[in-house]
């Protein structure tokens, strides 16, 4: 009985056209949000493993006793 109820509401729910536009809309930003934490993550990404390779490359001449003087700005 209840499953009956629950399936007629789902029913009149899914033709008012209110629902479906507030549907597509959310799914719309859903979209998005996804889009700009990716583009995000590719930033944050892209940025560590270039801070990794400059580090990387200053602990090289640094062992080596010559560290180059571009890593240190004035």
């Amino acid at each position: 009985m209840v499953f009956i109820i629950a399936k007629q509401e789902l029913r009149n729910l899914l033709r008012e056209g209110r629902f479906r536009t507030a549907a597509l809309l959310l799914s719309g930003l859903f979209l998005l949000s996804l889009f700009g934490a990716y583009d995000y993550y590719t930033s944050l990404k892209k940025q560590h493993v270039e801070a990794s390779q400059t580090a990387r490359i200053y602990w090289q001449y640094t062992l080596s006793g010559r560290a180059p003087l571009q890593f240190f700005p004035v």
